[in-house]
């Protein structure tokens, strides 16, 4: 159908006889802007790894604007940084975003002056172009891999928990650029800062024990805003509060 971008139907995946995704079903639309929430382990990382193509479901059929197989049009429209075991360590920096830009950009190339602006942007102007990513700390992996994401401005642009592991001053400015790219793009993000999940994503995907159980509008989940963001998931995947008599000893 016209204006959607991924469709996952009936998704299932298990692990050695464990199901991690069990039936899931939603689809994105062209200009969404959609969180993925739920605890640890509710399949979330699992998820977008099926969507984009990085491992295989065991049921159900993941469809590319209507497509049944992820072409290379489609890659090269998409930009995703899901963990740096995707960071190639013996790179540095910006032999590593040159690499990208050939590998998605072919003719149309982008200069090593635009790609050294896009690390100077989320570097701050640290010296981290020329260093190996391996000597990163996390968080500066986190930024390298999210420009890496952004090489080929991508239409499809996937974070798994990008916020993770980068100082105040350093989410401020994902956060802002987020919110000026998502208004000409569509962004799918997994994310336990609910702050600025509220300040990015007009859409919820929550998951809990690898189901579906919401995905409609941040709008509908609050209640018209009059519930925060937090307040909403703990009322839907804690209804009650558990009490603390397993833990009683420590806070006697």
């Amino acid at each position: 159908m016209e204006g959607h971008i991924i469709s996952m139907q009936g998704i299932t995946k298990r692990f050695n006889g464990k199901t991690a995704l069990d039936k899931v079903q939603f689809t994105i639309e062209k200009g969404d802007s959609v969180a993925v929430l739920g605890r640890n382990g509710a399949g979330k990382t699992t998820l977008l790894r099926i969507l984009l193509g990085l491992l295989q479901q065991t049921e159900g059929t993941v469809l590319y604007e209507g497509q049944p197989q992820l072409t290379l049009a489609f890659r090269k429209k998409t930009g995703f940084y899901i963990g740096k075991e995707y960071l190639p360590e013996e790179l540095s920096g910006m032999e590593y975003l040159q690499f990208l830009n050939h590998l998605y950009n072919g003719g149309r190339l982008r200069s090593d002056e635009e790609l050294r602006g896009l690390m100077d942007y989320f570097f701050e102007g640290a010296d981290a172009a020329g260093k190996a990513i391996g000597a990163y700390s996390f968080g500066m992996m986190q930024k390298a891999g999210i420009c890496g994401a952004l090489v080929n401005q991508p239409e499809l642009l996937v974070l798994d928990e990008p916020f993770s592991g980068l100082d105040a001053f350093s989410c401020k400015k994902l956060l802002a650029f987020l919110q000026q790219y998502k208004q000409q793009r569509t962004l799918l993000l997994s994310s336990h800062d609910l702050s600025f999940v509220e300040k990015i994503c007009n859409k919820l995907l929550v998951i809990d024990a690898g189901k579906v159980c919401y995905y409609n509008t941040m709008e509908d989940f609050t209640v018209n805003g009059r519930n925060s963001l937090e307040e909403s998931l703990f009322r839907l995947l804690y209804p009650q509060e558990s009490d603390n008599e397993k833990i009683s000893w420590l806070i006697e």
